[in-house]
């Protein structure tokens, strides 16, 4: 008897959502099941196969290499299947479906969520699930297959994803002017780089690091005296202003400033603005939906990049 006739088909149709998801209640939203259901259809699929699918870690669904395998040919077989279905009966295909994206909290509110959100009025039976994170985090749930794709920044490239740049952000290197008069006597006076204390954005000071090698090459200061360390660029600018020391921010944080743009002085280069690269990055083979497939889609024409 062949293995397939063993299984119950709706078995991976439910095994294929909770899977694009990482979520019983959102495969329960998209296929009209009560979460518990969806948790037993997924029980008697590892029961009939004799494998585990899914790992439970705080309240977290994390599937196993196995069930790694398994969508990779089962997803494809269903978007085969639905083509088909379409072509035979003439009908326009709809989009539908979770698509999970990953992206930083400034840039993503500023910039992405409009573009989401009219994605999502268009096509009503989409749901996407966004994660906040730092570049390093949402990289490395993109390899792990939990996002279909995700926005960093330079700082955060993996060898084992393929990026495309859909935008540059202008950094730039700022104090307040109270701060800085504690080392200068006017403003015409040279930066003392290595008496300043410093807000570094993300562990090891990369950002930092990039606008000193472009900016003042051979003035980096041997070791940063790094007074915080913040995950978000906001934060980095809020200690700006307070004065705890100097730090690098996206030109946009310091155009919303209005009159408190007043209170700080941007440290400015001998060579031309600095711009990141802000990248689309996404697992290359892997096989997306045609949901994920539009949405990015959207969001480079959205960008100027398609």
């Amino acid at each position: 008897m062949k293995l397939v006739d063993q299984v119950n088909l709706n078995h991976l149709r439910v095994f294929d959502s909770v899977y694009r998801s990482r979520s019983m209640t959102a495969a329960a939203k998209e296929l009209h099941l009560t979460q518990s259901g969806i948790s037993q259809h997924i029980k008697s699929l590892e029961e009939c196969l004799k494998i585990k699918l899914f790992d439970r870690y705080k309240q977290k669904i994390i599937p196993t290499e196995t069930a790694n395998t398994l969508f990779k040919f089962c997803n494809k077989g269903f978007e085969d299947l639905e083509s088909t279905l379409r072509f035979i009966t003439g009908k326009k295909e709809q989009l539908s479906g979770v698509v999970s994206v990953g992206m930083p909290l400034e840039f993503g509110e500023g910039m992405l969520l409009p573009i989401i959100s009219k994605f999502l009025q268009k096509h009503p039976l989409v749901h996407v699930n966004i994660i906040f994170g730092l570049g390093h985090e949402i990289t490395s749930q993109v390899i792990n297959g939990e996002l279909d794709f995700a926005y960093i920044d330079e700082f955060s490239f993996d060898k084992r994803i393929t990026v495309e740049e859909v935008r540059s952000e202008e950094i730039e290197l700022v104090a307040s002017k109270k701060y800085l008069k504690k080392f200068m006597k006017s403003p015409s006076d040279k930066v003392p780089f290595d008496q300043l204390e410093y807000i570094s954005y993300v562990t090891g000071s990369p950002v930092l690091k990039s606008w000193f090698k472009h900016h003042a090459p051979g003035k980096t200061p041997s070791s940063f005296n790094v007074r915080a360390t913040l995950s978000s660029p906001t934060g980095v600018l809020k200690l700006v202003q307070e004065g705890l020391g100097v730090g690098v921010v996206p030109h946009h944080l310091l155009e919303m400033l209005g009159k408190d743009l007043n209170k700080l002085q941007v440290i400015s280069g001998k060579k031309q603005k600095l711009n990141v690269p802000i990248c689309v990055a996404y697992l290359y083979g892997k096989t997306h939906s045609p949901a994920a497939f539009e949405l990015s889609k959207e969001i480079a024409i959205a960008m100027g990049v398609y």
